[in-house]
């Protein structure tokens, strides 16, 4: 799990906006499969959701990531519901497809973060 420590220097979440938080990061820097719900205070969904794109952005942006980290980080979901703004960057095991390419990385990706969001959307909603 992290902390919010490590939300506010590695994501730059202003954690006066939120009022709690769940997250789980790779345990080695060579994974990217990263989950962070965040319950933003009431009139800060904005802001925080602006935080989580900014960090999604400046992965996109990393040229020094694992290439098949790649088509992975491209598929990041940031998204809201309700209160809860969410990062969602994971794709599990890739390795039954890496011999594909990076569109069957992306696809495995998309379909895993896809899954995730509904699982969020469905829980926010109950």
């Amino acid at each position: 799990p992290v902390d919010a420590t490590y939300l506010s220097e590695m994501f730059g979440i202003n954690m006066d906006n939120v009022d709690s938080f769940y997250g789980e990061i790779p345990m080695i820097s060579a994974h990217v499969d990263t989950l962070v719900v965040l319950k933003a205070k009431a009139d800060c969904v904005d802001a925080v959701k602006a935080d989580l794109e900014a960090r999604r952005d400046a992965m996109i942006a990393d040229t020094m990531q694992y290439p098949s980290n790649i088509p992975v980080i491209q598929q990041t979901i940031v998204g809201v519901a309700g209160d809860y703004v969410y990062y969602i960057c994971m794709a599990g095991d890739t390795t039954s497809v890496q011999e594909q390419g990076e569109a069957a990385i992306a696809d495995l990706a998309k379909g895993v973060m896809t899954t995730v969001e509904d699982a969020i959307k469905a829980a926010v909603a109950e």
